[in-house]
């Protein structure tokens, strides 16, 4: 049998080769940003906190939100989406660079004022960036605290979803 026949049949032979093992490198780790969550169906969240990192809280709301959201036949749970805390770089405006990073199909902009150098996307309506479905709501904590904006930004989610 050929080598390249022995690691066709079995792959894990070839950590044979190296002292060390051989070690999978995620796609994660070579990007740009810190994200969280693993962005499986390419979905990704950006939020303003002015904070080194999103509150736990956050988290827990965005959760309950998107885990009521059906989208490619079945709810959305964590590990479908991405979330990136961009405060530190919206203000120098990297919302372009962030998307080209994570080259997401859908985005969710979690902000109350608009900082990318694109023309701004109004609240709770639908938009394209290039090949992009972008949609803006306000920052989670003013929807959390506002029982129209609540109403406003579940329908224009459903409405993003196809739901």
């Amino acid at each position: 049998m050929e080598e390249n026949e022995m690691f066709v049949d079995n792959p894990l032979a070839i950590t044979g080769l190296f002292n060390e093992g051989v070690f999978l490198v995620s796609d994660q780790q070579s990007r740009q940003f810190q994200y969280h969550g693993a962005g499986n169906l390419k979905i990704l969240h950006i939020m303003d906190y002015d904070m080194p990192s999103i509150p736990e809280k956050a988290f827990q709301v965005l959760d309950k939100l998107m885990g009521a959201v059906k989208w490619q036949g079945k709810l959305l749970e964590p590990m479908d989406y991405a979330v990136i805390n961009a405060a530190n770089v919206l203000s120098v405006n990297k919302l372009a660079e962030i998307v080209d990073d994570f080259m997401p199909e859908k985005v969710i902009v979690w902000t109350d004022k608009w900082y990318a150098p694109d023309k701004e996307v109004l609240f709770y309506q639908n938009a394209q960036w290039g090949s992009i479905a972008v949609l803006r709501c306000h920052a989670l904590h003013t929807v959390v605290s506002d029982a129209d904006r609540k109403r406003e930004c579940w329908s224009a989610i459903k409405r993003f979803f196809g739901m």
